[in-house]
């Protein structure tokens, strides 16, 4: 079995923990190459059916920074728009047909933060609601970031003969 090489070394890496696959890795002691060696190697021994797909190509969209920054200039632009008033004369789109088609173009990358903000502004006054899509693996790091944020709200609390407890919101 050998591994396409659209997967990054992040990726092969994530393989190793997510399958548990019992391979001690230091993530800046191997190349990409040799991780994918080790990982094939082990797939071939132990006869890992359900990871063969890793022959075909990574379904992970890897933008170019070209493509990026183009993105990015348009979550910049809509967040401008939102910060203006939402005035379409105030922002540099001649039309809000522009305006929404940036909006559905750079909602598919919300994995990006600038993206998942823009569209978040937008649709404070913005009908229908557009729909960012994020990855399940972003999804998992911001709920963990949410938990948090909710487990670390002050709180003062004082135990003398009688309790008191003032919680924040």
């Amino acid at each position: 079995m050998f591994i396409h090489n659209s997967y990054n070394k992040k990726d092969l890496i994530h393989i190793i923990e997510v399958y548990s696959l019992g391979i001690d890795i230091v993530y800046k002691y191997y190349d990409k190459n040799e991780i994918k060696l080790l990982i094939e190697n082990y797939i071939n021994d132990y006869q890992m059916e359900e990871l063969y797909h890793l022959e075909e190509e990574n379904k992970i969209k890897r933008l170019k920074v070209k493509e990026k920054d183009e993105i990015l200039s348009s979550a910049k632009k809509i967040i401008s728009f939102c910060k203006n008033g939402y005035n379409i004369k105030r922002s540099l789109y001649q039309n809000y047909f522009d305006l929404l088609t940036d909006a559905k173009l750079i909602a598919e990358y919300g994995d990006i933060p600038s993206v998942r903000r823009a569209i978040k502004l937008l649709n404070i006054k913005q009908e229908p609601k557009i729909d960012v899509i994020i990855s399940d693996n972003i999804k998992s790091q911001l709920q963990q970031k949410n938990l948090l944020k909710q487990m670390s709200i002050p709180v003062l609390q004082i135990n003398n003969d009688n309790k008191i407890l003032i919680t924040f919101d």
